[in-house]
């Protein structure tokens, strides 16, 4: 038999019982960063995707002014009226143009900033002191925007 005491027993118990808690809010922790990283690469793919499909669209729109940038566009209308339609198409054509370049301009950086996130959720050693400290979420975002709209009474 053995004489293993009452004393004894308990502290084997707690031992078992703390690192069985451990392990498992290991696993939980484990759990909500795979289900972090993963919802960070949708989302990757999805504004991806809408940068592209903004891209497309103000194409699109351009062209679409810009074939009604004719006089041969509107045939039963007087002269002077189809030069003011004209010209209106024109401008259109031109905002849609600058929209798009304007959007791939700010937007050239974003594969090469994707590619370093990847690369500090891979490694976080990698990441340099105050690297992402301008970064926010969009609730962040949103909620700061209503702030300064509230302290400086401008719309947001």
């Amino acid at each position: 038999m053995s004489s293993v005491t009452v004393s004894q027993k308990l502290f084997f118990c707690q031992i078992f019982t703390s690192n069985v808690l451990s392990v498992s809010g290991l696993r939980v922790e484990w759990c909500k960063s795979w289900a972090w990283a993963y919802r960070f690469s949708e989302e990757v793919k999805l504004v991806t995707e809408e940068m592209m499909r903004v891209l497309r669209y103000f194409s699109w729109r351009s062209e679409f002014w810009r074939k009604r940038a004719s006089t041969s566009a509107w045939p039963l209308m007087s002269e002077a009226r189809a030069d003011g339609h004209c010209a209106y198409a024109e401008r259109q054509a031109a905002m849609y143009r600058n929209l798009r370049e304007h959007c791939k301009e700010l937007w050239k950086d974003f594969p090469s900033h994707v590619l370093r996130m990847q690369e500090v959720i891979a490694d976080p050693s990698l990441a340099k002191p105050g690297e992402f400290d301008g970064l926010s979420t969009s609730k962040t975002r949103a909620k700061n925007s209503s702030r300064t709209a509230a302290t400086t009474g401008s719309v947001p």
